[in-house]
C-alpha cells in the first residue's frame, strides 16, 4: 500500500498506513517512516489552525504532510537562532507556532523588549511592532506624532488650533512676566541691572527646568487625572 502524506507503512506490505504523530510529519507518498520537526528538538510539534468555540486557535495535529506544519508549542516561542524557548517573558502571550501576542499595557519592538506603558489606552497590545494606540509612538507609546495630541483615551488624535492656544499664551505671558519684572528692577533706585538681569536668567532658568520636569514625567508609569493627563 502506497500511504499518503502525512502516513506512513513501518513495513512493506502492510496494508494500513498509520498517521505521523503530533511533532513528525511525512511530506511524499510511500514513505516507512515519518520525519521529527527540527530534528526531534524539544517544545517542536505540529499544528494548524482551528477555530474553536469562535476563536482561532492553534491546535496539536497529528498527519502532517508538511514541515511547515512545524513550529513552537503553545507557551513557546523562537529565540534568536530560530530555537523553541519557553515564553516566560511577563507581558507577553505565546499562543502557539511561535506566534507572539504582547499583552495590553506593554510595549515590545519587533526584537522582543518588552516594557511596561503608564496606560492600557496607549499600549492596546498585539504582534510585537505593532502595541502603540493610534498615532503613539517611542518606548511605551510615550509620545505623540508631530501634529497630534494625546485624547481622553489614550491614543492620539489630530491637533487643532484650540490646542496650541494655551502653550501660546503661557509662554507669552512668562516673557511679558520677565520683561515686567526687568523693568519694574530697573526703575528701583537702589538696584542694578546686573541684579536685574540676573533675577531674569534665573526665572528662565526655573523655568527651563521645570519644562524638562514634566517631559520626564510624560514617560513614567504613573497615572495621572484630568486635565493631567491631557496636559501630560
Amino acid at each position: 500500500v502506497a500511504c499518503s502524506p502525512g502516513y506512513v507503512a513501518a513495513e512493506v506490505g502492510l496494508r494500513s498506513c498509520q498517521p505521523c504523530h503530533v511533532g513528525t510529519y511525512a511530506e511524499s507518498e510511500g514513505l516507512s517512516a515519518c520525519t521529527a520537526c527540527a530534528g526531534g528538538a524539544p517544545l517542536w510539534t505540529t499544528q494548524r489552525r482551528l477555530q474553536v468555540q469562535g476563536v482561532w486557535r492553534w491546535v496539536e495535529t497529528d498527519a502532517a504532510t508538511s514541515s511547515e506544519a512545524c513550529g513552537c508549542e503553545e507557551g513557546a516561542r523562537y529565540d534568536q537562532h530560530g530555537r523553541c524557548v519557553h515564553c516566560e517573558d511577563v507581558g507577553i502571550e505565546c499562543p502557539g507556532m511561535g506566534n507572539v501576542i504582547v499583552q495590553p499595557g506593554f510595549y515590545s519592538q519587533e526584537k522582543l523588549s518588552i516594557f511596561r506603558c503608564r496606560s492600557l489606552g496607549r499600549c492596546p497590545g498585539g504582534p510585537p511592532g505593532q502595541t502603540c494606540a493610534e498615532g503613539r509612538v517611542g518606548v511605551s507609546c510615550a509620545r505623540c506624532t508631530a501634529g497630534m495630541t494625546p485624547d481622553a483615551y489614550g491614543a492620539c488624535r489630530p491637533c487643532t488650533e484650540a490646542d496650541t492656544v494655551p502653550f501660546i499664551a503661557t509662554c507669552v505671558s512668562v516673557v511679558l512676566a520677565c520683561i515686567a519684572l526687568y523693568a519694574a528692577f530697573e526703575r528701583s533706585e537702589t538696584s542694578h541691572s546686573g541684579y536685574a538681569l540676573l533675577l531674569v536668567g534665573i526665572s528662565l532658568g526655573l523655568l527651563l527646568g521645570l519644562m524638562q520636569q514634566l517631559s520626564v514625567m510624560g514617560v513614567m508609569s504613573v497615572t495621572y487625572t484630568e486635565p493631567l493627563a491631557s496636559f501630560l
